[in-house]
């Protein structure tokens, strides 16, 4: 039953009625948002766009904003790079925020918080303020822990903002946090980056990569290391990489390590390897102590390689040298070699017995410590010649032994590039003292029966006017005459004999014995196989200089007919041709003959062809490489001479003038073949001879 007592209410309690279920629902809107930051606050994130979306959500549930932009900033660029963007409840990634003429470009040039209000009106020109209609603008720079911006957070109304101080107090939270996070986040990302790299690179590396501790008990190993050694990851780990090193090298290794452990200094050792198969490997290992919060070092990480083919290297050049120095030691020529400034680098044993002096006696000594100024000038000179013409010269010197007396001697002195640009003069000699002194006795001889056949001529002149009865003496001093004159016949042709002699000596001596240095050389040359390239390099130098020393002697005492032509055949002839004259680097040649040897006319011929197409390649061409292509096909042999250069165009070219291709066509046809030249501007060119193979 309704109390007729109870009064309606009156409207100041609707009122406060109403302000109290406001407050509840203002407060119920706190209490949601305070929620909201906590849930934020305490969640870990591991990428920085899910971040930096959830940051931007929650940020305009608790400002009741309706933009809110976040993002990490590209200094470079000066732009905000694929920021998170909240607009009307829903969060989307915008493309690159462009700084210039924003707000946002204060905040970050004053790296402070900045509050803005009416700022369409002093940011006519920023496209995002226009279209959302903006009114309220608050933003705060993202800092790292140097100080430095990692990018930016604002807030956004299209109302004045009434509330500064809530604002300022929220986004400041909210920056502090977002800039922890975010610098985690990125710290993350590049340390997760960091050992992509590492393990990509431990997969790529031509080596093993292992990690140790200063005991050497091995903690990671990478797949090189395990195919080097045909053993498991699990075989290598702890102390199992031990059980492979050679037990002669096992005590060493470990007090190599145990030192650079000691001495906090890199490992580095050489040391052997036992396969499972039982073949013995030289590996090369190298490490570095990494440290942790401590001095002490954390571990050792480094690197293994198998040097079992530069060991083998060494061993053989080794080898090579010792037998070198057996050969020129037991030389009856003596040798040496000079360096850039006349100083002795090199001198074999026989030079040593000759000059009756010791090593620290000649090597490091000029020619003018050893011999005087007069002397030392002249040999300057010869010296200076080689280096500059650049070849082998043969020249006679003489020098004064130990003993006081001049000795004449023949020497063959060439140059010698080392592989760092060094230069030096070689020489090897022999002694021709009593060749010279034959020769004056011959000379002697010679002026004196010049002498006595003038005498006994006017003699006879005079006898010519005396009367009949000195006939019989005049016939008598003629017939001594005639006899006279068969002794001259016969010393002339003595010192023909005897000249003919020097040059058989000169071939039969130092070019035999430059020979047989070079036949040496070569022999050895597939024992470097797998040597650095320096190695090569300074021991086809080496190959180089003896065959010019080779090639000159023969051109002084053949002229210019190649012997190895005619002694070894037409493929030998023309591999001779591009190591003596060109680049066997730049000059690939080859070949497939049926037959070992052609005529002499059709090897002749293809000898010249080659010569002058590789020149002309060489020479006008400009072409990085020349490929040379020699093949027999049954009646025919054809060769090709191959070019990438600049080429030329055939239809223009006068081949009237050009006497090196017109040559070429003469030379096939005389020959019964033929020859095409095939080329174009830029393609290269190409140079085709056919020849029949028959008896010419």
């Amino acid at each position: 039953m309704r109390n007729e007592t109870q009064q309606p209410p009156t409207a100041e309690i609707r009122e406060l009625r109403r302000r109290i279920t406001a407050l509840e629902c203002e407060l119920a809107g706190h209490r949601q948002r305070a929620e909201r930051v906590a849930e934020f606050f305490t969640l870990s994130h591991t990428e920085e766009r899910p971040f930096l979306a959830a940051l931007a959500e929650t940020l305009a549930i608790v400002l009741e904003a309706k933009y809110v932009i976040v993002g990490g900033l590209d200094c470079q660029r000066n732009v905000i790079q694929a920021p998170a963007i909240y607009s009307h409840g829903t969060t989307v990634t915008g493309s690159d925020y462009v700084l210039a003429g924003t707000p946002c470009a204060d905040i970050i040039g004053n790296l402070r918080y900045t509050c803005i209000p009416d700022v369409r009106q002093r940011f006519p020109h920023d496209p995002l303020l226009a279209e959302s209609n903006i009114d309220s603008f608050v933003g705060m720079p993202l800092l790292d822990s140097k100080g430095a911006p990692l990018g930016l957070l604002a807030a956004m109304w299209t109302a004045p903002l009434v509330d500064l101080h809530q604002a300022e107090s929220v986004l400041s939270l909210f920056a502090g946090r977002a800039a922890r996070e975010l610098e985690r986040l990125r710290s993350d990302q590049a340390l997760r980056a960091s050992e992509a790299r590492f393990r990509t690179l431990c997969q790529a590396a031509p080596t093993g990569i292992y990690e140790c501790d200063e005991r050497g008990f091995c903690t990671f190993v990478s797949t090189q290391w395990e195919e080097m050694t045909g053993r498991s990851n699990q075989d290598l780990q702890g102390f199992g990489w031990l059980e492979l090193v050679h037990p002669d090298d096992v005590a060493s290794a470990r007090e190599t390590w145990h030192q650079a452990f000691l001495q906090n200094r890199p490992f580095l050792d050489e040391f052997r390897i036992v396969l499972g198969t039982g073949e013995v490997r030289w590996v090369r290992a190298a490490a570095k102590q990494i440290g942790g919060a401590t001095a002490k070092p954390a571990s050792f990480v480094g690197c293994i390689e198998d040097i079992t083919d530069r060991k083998q290297a060494e061993i053989a050049q080794r080898a090579i040298e010792e037998r070198f120095r057996a050969f020129m030691d037991n030389s009856p020529a003596v040798a040496f070699m000079k360096d850039g400034a006349g100083r002795r680098v090199y001198a074999n044993r026989p030079y040593m017995q000759r000059f009756q002096v010791g090593d620290a006696a000649v090597l490091g000594k000029t020619d003018l410590e050893m011999f005087g100024p007069d002397v030392a000038r002249k040999l300057a000179a010869n010296d200076e010649r080689v280096l500059a013409e650049g070849r082998a010269v043969a020249t006679v010197e003489t020098l004064p032994t130990a003993d006081g007396v001049l000795r004449h001697w023949l020497v063959y002195k060439f140059p010698v590039e080392a592989p760092a640009g060094e230069r030096y003069v070689g020489g090897v000699a022999i002694d021709i003292t009593e060749r010279r002194h034959a020769e004056d006795e011959l000379r002697k001889a010679r002026d004196e029966l010049e002498r006595r056949v003038a005498d006994r001529t006017s003699s006879l002149t005079a006898a010519n006017d005396r009367a009949q009865e000195e006939i019989l003496e005049r016939e008598s001093a003629e017939a001594a005459l005639r006899t006279e004159q068969t002794l001259l016949r016969r010393l002339l042709f003595r010192q023909e004999a005897e000249r003919k002699l020097l040059a058989y000596e000169i071939h039969d001596g130092p070019v035999q014995y430059v020979t047989a240095a070079l036949m040496h050389l070569e022999s050895a040359h597939d024992a470097i196989i797998g040597a650095p390239p320096v190695v090569y390099e300074s021991f086809d130098t080496a190959l180089g200089l003896l065959r010019d020393t080779i090639q000159e002697a023969r051109r002084m005492i053949n002229g210019l007919q190649p012997m190895v032509l005619d002694e070894s055949g037409l493929v030998p002839a023309i591999e001779c041709l591009i190591n003596d004259h060109f680049d066997s680097q730049v000059v690939r040649f080859e070949h497939h003959l049926r037959s070992e040897r052609l005529t002499p006319l059709l090897e002749g011929v293809l000898f010249r062809i080659c010569q002058e197409a590789i020149t002309n390649a060489m020479k006008h061409s400009q072409s990085p490489a020349v490929q040379v292509r020699l093949r027999q096909d049954h009646a025919w042999v054809r060769l090709e001479v191959i070019d990438q250069g600049i080429g030329f165009d055939p239809d223009q070219r006068n081949f009237s003038n050009s006497f090196g291709l017109r040559g070429i066509r003469e030379r096939a046809r005389l020959l019964g073949g033929h020859a095409m030249i095939d080329s174009a501007p830029g393609h290269g060119t190409r140079v085709a001879v056919e020849l029949p193979v028959r008896d010419l």
